[in-house]
């Protein structure tokens, strides 16, 4: 069973093509979050895959913002503890104790999928882990930085200039009201680095190095993380004028 999200998935793509291949006896579940149907990396390799596994290779997707009506194996929400366990314990032929597990992604979605397995009484001698982040923080120029508000959003997000860094040139944006800092950088033909746009892969991670941001979805970065000021770009929005956002 490979959980991942995003980007996340990459490293997951070795093992979703040589298993059904050189072990015949054995199934794969890949139950992988994105943002909607068209955000969904390798999304062709995926289903020609599926498709040439004679049934050993399932994948189940999970849309937080799916642009049609969900068909067969989609979902729509997020990848937590709560779908992973609505999966899981309808695929039977992946009993829990026995399958073995791996999770790729940011902090939060191992969380979420650690929480779903114990609860399953998965041993965790069958569960490996392995952090994809955007960036590490010992890349840190330094400590500074601005303030990170997550959660539900209190009326206060009005349209703002941001300034971002990235590559060596500094760009300035009008970010309207309900758009995040991703789509108005997008708008403006600024090549930005993003994948799930859901929040969840931090491939779009970047640090607020002043004002402050408010993040729709936070389950992607530590509270660490939140902590010293990095944000996903996907989820943010701006609260004050002086947001300048520094993005590896």
């Amino acid at each position: 069973v490979l959980i991942g999200a995003g980007s996340g998935v990459t490293p997951l793509m070795s093992m979703l093509k040589a298993v059904p291949r050189e072990e015949p006896q054995s199934h794969v579940l890949l139950i992988y979050g994105n943002r909607n149907e068209d955000s969904v990396i390798f999304k062709q390799q995926l289903a020609e895959l599926e498709a040439s596994s004679k049934g050993r290779l399932q994948v189940e997707h999970v849309y937080s913002q799916p642009l049609r009506p969900a068909g067969p194996h989609q979902h729509t929400g997020r990848v937590n503890r709560t779908t992973l366990l609505r999966i899981l314990e309808q695929r039977h032929q992946f009993p829990a104790p026995q399958a073995e597990y791996y999770i790729c992604g940011p902090e939060g979605l191992m969380t979420e999928s650690q929480a779903a397995l114990e609860l399953l009484n998965v041993p965790s001698s069958r569960v490996r882990r392995e952090s994809f982040v955007a960036a590490a923080d010992t890349a840190e120029a330094g400590d500074t930085h601005g303030d990170v508000l997550a959660g539900p959003d209190d009326g206060s997000v009005t349209s703002r200039k941001v300034t971002i860094q990235y590559e060596g040139s500094e760009y300035v944006i009008d970010v309207p009201t309900g758009k995040t800092i991703l789509d108005a950088a997008l708008d403006e033909d600024i090549d930005l680095p993003y994948s799930c746009q859901a929040g969840l892969c931090t491939a779009c991670r970047g640090k607020c190095l002043s004002g402050k941001v408010h993040l729709d979805e936070r389950e992607g970065l530590s509270d660490a993380e939140l902590a010293k000021g990095y944000v996903l770009t996907c989820v943010a929005h701006p609260l004050t004028a002086d947001v300048v956002i520094e993005i590896d």
